[in-house]
């Protein structure tokens, strides 16, 4: 697959697994931070890649692990998890727990999640190699990190990139009260028209490179919103152990999380400008 570094030895003793070192190349994240805005380019080449791994066939018989246990019961944590959960964590569990109707919301994603090819199941911008320069480079795309990798929902990878375009807006807000988001939104360093485009971008271009029809994509990008809400938790969780209370930008992703499943379509719409085909 032309979208993954290259195989260079496997050490059966030692379990190690030695890849080709991609050179000339930045994580989207690193493009992103370089550039001060997102690149619509970058986003249909992600697109183009991630299209790649969900239409590759699995050789091997035995089913890998999902993300589906550990992400989808984020609001439901055992007792064994607890021992881990920093401060912070906890306010977070109580505050999800706390939403009427949100845990309802999740426990439905429990239901729609389906297992329909193999997913890369930890997409983040981290874990995608942009070639540098981009413009008149020909090489494609290179995804990373397939440590949570198997069969799974293809709309949790997609959603997982949403949420990751939505934190490029949501963390380029100054410092402030997470609660009146809206009313600050021309503060934002990374505005979020520009953020609609190339979402669109990346959405188009995957619909296109999966052959999605019509309705079937109408169905998939409803289900790839809801997920990208989970995945706005994810992040929160992910930033919380170093903490002994959440912070407004950890805040915000929930506070948006817990509005994009209050109202998917809308969200889908508005928040990430992307119209359905049957309005």
């Amino acid at each position: 697959m032309t979208h993954l570094p290259g195989f260079c030895a496997y050490d059966s003793e030692q379990h190690i697994l030695i890849l080709e070192l991609l050179q000339d190349a930045e994580t989207l994240r690193e493009q992103q931070q370089r550039l001060g805005r997102v690149s619509s380019h970058s986003a249909k080449k992600a697109a183009h890649a991630l299209a790649a791994l969900h239409r590759a066939i699995l050789t091997f018989g035995e089913k890998s692990i999902t993300p589906r246990a550990s992400v989808l019961s984020l609001h439901q944590p055992t007792l064994a998890s607890y021992r881990n959960v920093s401060r912070g964590g906890l306010q977070l569990v109580e505050i999800i727990q706390e939403q009427k109707g949100l845990t309802d919301h999740l426990d439905q994603l429990c239901h729609e999640w389906q297992p329909s090819g193999l997913i890369h199941g930890d997409v983040r911008a981290e874990n995608f190699l942009i070639p540098v320069p981009l413009a008149r480079d020909k090489r494609p795309v290179k995804i990373v990190d397939f440590e949570f990798a198997g069969m799974g929902d293809t709309a949790w990878d997609v959603g997982s990139l949403f949420s990751e375009y939505l934190s490029f807006w949501l963390f380029s807000f100054p410092l402030m009260t997470a609660t009146h988001l809206d009313r600050f939104i021309h503060l934002a360093d990374c505005p979020l028209d520009k953020i609609q485009l190339a979402v669109r971008s990346f959405w188009t271009q995957y619909a296109q490179c999966m052959a999605l029809r019509d309705s079937e994509s109408d169905h998939f990008l409803l289900r790839a919103v809801k997920f990208s809400a989970l995945r706005l938790f994810v992040m929160a969780f992910e930033m919380s152990p170093a903490l002994s209370s959440i912070n407004t930008y950890i805040l915000s992703l929930v506070q948006v999380g817990m509005n994009i499943l209050a109202q998917p379509e809308k969200a889908a719409v508005e928040l990430f400008g992307i119209a359905f085909c049957h309005d």
